[in-house]
């Protein structure tokens, strides 16, 4: 098979208005080869240069689609879409790279599926992630700010005062925790401790 010229490769894809099953009548496209993979990551690369985050993300999202075991290029997916504010597609991503990479790549997939869960606030696969996230990064303050959040938001008062007491030993300013400290005295009645804590 000949290789194709960069130009068809650009054909495929139209920034995020990328489709990927094909529309009726249509041809299916060809999967990417490994050449052409390295050509589109080159161009993804390039459109982040320009500040064509869209761009780039389309180029990953054709990337992922016929190479779904490429986690490195989900990664850089998932930050594009955490980028864009697209919580459910971000949190997705970052759910496949959690499960199938390990070290930094790992934590970081962890933590921002958190992130991206509250964010888009499903607050119970949020408590889920996020003590996976602790267990992976015990010193992520962020990490135990967003477990505590999501513990109180599904009621889970006494556990999320028990992540915001750890926040407060890794971040002692941190007003989140002492909101959500607040919280938890106010939802046991005791109304004098809570506004201790909010104050």
């Amino acid at each position: 098979m000949k290789s194709r010229p960069v130009w068809i490769l650009a054909a495929l894809v139209s920034a995020v208005a990328l489709v990927v099953a094909p529309a009726a009548g249509q041809e299916e496209r060809e999967k990417l080869t490994d050449k052409e993979v390295k050509a589109a990551i080159k161009l993804a690369e390039k459109k982040i240069e320009e500040g064509d985050t869209q761009g780039a993300g389309g180029w990953y999202l054709v990337i992922v689609t016929d190479h779904p075991e490429r986690h490195d290029i989900q990664l850089r997916l998932a930050r594009i879409y955490y980028e864009l504010g697209e919580w459910g597609e971000a949190a997705k991503s970052f759910r496949i790279v959690g499960e199938n990479l390990s070290g930094d790549d790992q934590v970081e997939a962890y933590s921002m599926l958190t992130d991206a869960l509250v964010k888009n606030r499903d607050y119970e696969q949020a408590v889920e992630a996020g003590r996976e996230a602790a267990e992976l990064n015990p010193s992520g303050v962020s990490v135990h700010v967003n477990l505590a959040t999501s513990l109180a938001r599904t009621g889970s008062f006494e556990e999320a005062a028990d992540v915001a007491r750890k926040t407060l030993e890794l971040e002692p300013t941190s007003a989140v925790a002492h909101a959500i400290l607040g919280e938890a005295q106010l939802a046991n009645g005791n109304v004098d401790d809570a506004q201790s804590w909010f104050q």
